[in-house]
């Protein structure tokens, strides 16, 4: 093994298959070639990564798949863990546009604290 992992490594990929921060940056409505040339669109997912380095893979595209997904992700293992999340290139873009907009308000950490909150209820964590 190239890389010196121990059981207790965890890796999170947020996998969107494009680039979301080139879609915000570079709207597909605006530039209708963005993922061709700019947002380097894929249709891959990081397994192949996970089997090669002997590490645990999950994976999840919806909430309940991350919600049962994080359990096992963050309990104690005899392995590596990664953990790839599908996600929408879009609405990822979309939201970085809402963080980014929260960002510039001085009450982000209030802010942030409530969408936490709001998630881990959401995922029963």
């Amino acid at each position: 093994m190239l890389i010196d992992l121990n059981k207790n490594n965890r890796f999170f990929v947020v996998n969107n298959h494009a680039g979301a921060e080139f879609h915000k940056n570079f709207d597909i409505k605006n530039i209708p070639m963005v993922d061709q040339h700019i947002a380097a669109a894929h249709k891959t997912d990081v397994k192949f990564f996970a089997d090669d380095l002997d590490v645990t893979y999950l994976s999840a595209k919806n909430s309940g798949e991350l919600s049962e997904s994080l359990k096992i992700f963050c309990a104690p293992s005899e392995k590596p863990i990664l953990l790839e999340v599908f996600t929408d290139a879009e609405t990822d873009a979309k939201l970085l546009l809402k963080f980014y907009a929260m960002n510039k308000d001085n009450s982000f950490k209030f802010k942030a604290k409530k969408y936490y909150r709001a998630i881990k209820r959401k995922l029963k964590l």
